[in-house]
């Protein structure tokens, strides 16, 4: 009859279970995917045992657990097989792996033991400690996030622990991406020139174009029909806006208070928008879909459909965010400072054309009835917010040109 094995305290030791005399180190031995044998230690025979749990249950359903995969080593294999993406990229993609992730506590754990509040710590760590913008700290998470898909891929690990983390980094007023409510002049060109040349995001340059030149609510574009424009006149009428309802599909409404019922005269920038996509229209169909007795809408989606909010959202993170990559890489090249693109929606394009009109108009009643505010105050906190950033602009170019002290 066989003797069962025990450790120091008489407890008896499952197969593959020894205790070293040395040290009182629990080992636990097993044969990996490569035929070899392998081994995990705790000095706590529960904790051995809950790793174990783990291993067996994960090489049970095929999942390579040889080796010591940390998130560097996993990260380095995924930047090596990966295709389909510029030099450049990889170089940035490298870059910021390096400066904020690697030599970290988290990447040197196996990549098995991180966990979701390991990521969450080193984030706030970045946007505390390391004072990185939110933006850049979006950014590292899109290659940590990848780098734990390509883990998941390689069964190497079951779930990914970086899914829907951003929703819980928490910032201060100054790190929040929505403090600066508008973009700069030379954002929004940097934006634009990008959406319009790369084939991935060209098919939004018209609602985009749109939103930034008429300071319309996301809804309100979205549904807007032939029957509101008069190009003639160059005047764009504002009366119902357009929402998603699931199931349901779109419906109607009209706007909140009598303010958002309004008329925009068109720049010429949106003139020509609105004109171009008339004549394409004219050429290859427009959109048939009616909806609440409304017809004729002038924005679809590359499938002929109508756009929802939250697609159009969409769309423009992946854009900053392949912008910020870009520039990223190019500003290593050329060694100067990067343009970067802050988080922002479609709403914050309603806010910068805004602070543009704010900037170039002092006629408040004019701004608020532009804009469609119910209230006169909505409008004086935008006018103040960009006046107080243009006197301190002023002052400074005043002390600039006067040298009299």
């Amino acid at each position: 009859m066989a003797v069962s094995r025990k450790d120091n305290k008489g407890r008896v030791l499952r197969k593959g279970e020894t205790q070293r005399s040395r040290d009182k180190m629990y080992v636990y031995t097993y044969t990996g995917a490569d035929g070899k044998r392998h081994s995990i230690y705790n000095k706590d025979i529960t904790k051995l045992r809950e790793r174990e749990d783990r291993l067996i249950k994960a090489l049970l359903d095929g999942m390579d657990m040889s080796g010591v995969n940390t998130l560097d080593s996993v990260f380095d294999k995924y930047i090596t097989f990966k295709s389909g993406i510029k030099a450049d990229t990889i170089e940035y993609y490298t870059y910021m792996y390096n400066h904020y992730v690697r030599g970290c506590l988290i990447s040197r754990k196996r990549i098995e033991d991180v966990v979701y509040s390991d990521l969450l710590r080193h984030y706030q760590y970045l946007l505390n400690e390391r004072k990185l913008k939110i933006s850049s700290v979006e950014v590292v998470q899109a290659i940590i996030h990848q780098t734990f898909k390509f883990a998941v891929k390689d069964n190497l690990i079951r779930n990914n622990p970086s899914d829907d983390i951003m929703s819980d980094v928490k910032y201060t007023d100054e790190q929040s991406p929505l403090k600066k409510h508008a973009l700069t002049p030379e954002q929004q060109q940097a934006f634009i020139r990008y959406i319009e040349r790369n084939i991935d995001f060209c098919y939004i340059v018209p609602i985009i174009k749109f939103l930034m030149g008429t300071g319309c609510r996301i809804g309100e574009a979205i549904g807007l029909t032939w029957s509101d424009i008069n190009l003639d006149k160059r005047i764009i009428t504002i009366n119902h806006t357009l929402k998603y309802y699931g199931r349901k599909g779109f419906g109607a409404v009209t706007p909140k208070t009598a303010a958002g019922v309004r008329t925009i005269p068109m720049m010429k920038s949106v003139y020509n928008i609105l004109s171009e996509e008339y004549r394409l229209q004219q050429e290859n169909g427009g959109c048939n879909l009616v909806v609440d007795g409304l017809k004729g809408f002038i924005f679809m989606n590359p499938h002929g459909g109508l756009y929802k909010s939250e697609t159009v959202n969409e769309a423009i993170k992946k854009a900053y965010m392949a912008y910020n990559e870009e520039e990223m890489a190019k500003a290593l090249s050329e060694n100067r400072e990067p343009l970067l693109l802050p988080h922002f929606t479609a709403h914050n394009l309603r806010h910068t054309f805004c602070s543009r009109l704010c900037e170039n108009e002092p006629n408040l009643k004019l701004i608020q009835s532009i804009m469609g505010h119910s209230s006169i105050q909505t409008t004086m906190d935008i006018y103040t917010e960009i006046n107080e950033n243009k006197k301190k602009e002023a002052m400074q170019n005043l002390s600039d040109k006067l040298n009299i002290f």
